[in-house]
């Protein structure tokens, strides 16, 4: 509501505010030929969110992503044309908060293939079309193999999980797939161990998107019980993406996770915020 009032304070002859949705607003300006005056009322909605919003006594400042398309130029189509500022806002959402990105055609072509990534993504969740690799982790003093990282790759495929994971989150995929990875690890735990190995700690890779599956946890102690393997081996691995949420849920995660015997390890800590704040309110 307060964004809404904001966004309100800007509305003039030349534009139209509406709410499309959630959290989604659709700015449409007219009688604008230029990007220079684009620019400016660009600079106007930025401008409208720099003060704090207050709820509840507590600050906040919100952050947002924009998308923009033009008309007759991309379309003359005004259902094409919300599609084009969606799809440029969710461009934008990928490039960092707080950003705009103008549509242009090639986003058509990564729609396309963002569509038939999914398609490939939902027949192999049914078909069995994933499987593991396991790279090791090598103790450099002695040489030896101390434990290994599972790592996921997709049968038939030259896609790399830097393309179809991403994917997978934007969707309620990752949940299906997180669950198959697990069970895959951990089962491959004890047939090694059946084999007469001796058992060594696998890393799963885990996504912020997975938060959504409450039952993981739980999900997890299932399977070890019925493979008869220690928490102990399992390490769930997650970036500092997660960390930026420092939510309720979050922590209750992390505590879960430690309660119950499982490593934690923070994964590609400095590729993006990277600071050592987080590392000190995480179990």
């Amino acid at each position: 509501m307060q964004i809404a009032q904001r966004l309100n304070a800007i509305k003039s002859d030349e534009i139209t505010i509406a709410r499309l949705g959630g959290d989604e607003f659709l700015i449409l300006i007219s009688e604008i030929s230029s990007k220079k005056e684009i620019e400016k009322y660009i600079q106007k909605i930025q401008n409208a969110f720099r003060e704090c919003f207050a709820f509840e006594g507590i600050e906040n400042y919100i952050n947002f992503s924009m998308g923009i398309t033009l008309f007759p130029k991309d379309s003359d189509n005004m259902g094409q044309l919300i599609m084009n500022a969606d799809t440029a806002m969710y461009s934008a959402k990928h490039n960092g908060k707080n950003s705009c990105v103008y549509y242009h055609d090639d986003m058509k072509k990564q729609m396309k293939s963002k569509k038939e990534i999914e398609a490939i993504l939902r027949n192999a969740i049914k078909e069995d079309g994933f499987y593991l690799v396991y790279q090791p982790q090598v103790n450099a003093n002695s040489g030896e193999i101390a434990g290994f990282e599972a790592l996921i790759r997709l049968r038939g495929y030259h896609l790399s999980p830097g393309v179809f994971i991403p994917i997978a989150e934007e969707t309620s995929h990752i949940i299906n797939i997180g669950r198959w990875v697990a069970k895959e690890a951990i089962s491959q735990i004890a047939k090694w161990r059946d084999r007469g190995y001796q058992e060594k700690v696998v890393a799963i890779n885990y996504s912020s998107k997975q938060l959504r599956d409450l039952g993981y946890i739980d999900y997890l102690r299932q399977l070890l019980e019925e493979y008869q393997v220690s928490s102990e081996f399992i390490e769930i691995e997650i970036t500092e993406g997660i960390l930026l949420e420092n939510d309720t849920q979050t922590m209750m995660f992390l505590q879960e996770l430690k309660r119950y015997g499982f490593r934690i390890a923070l994964d590609d800590f400095g590729t993006g915020y990277s600071s050592l704040y987080y590392l000190t309110y995480i179990p």
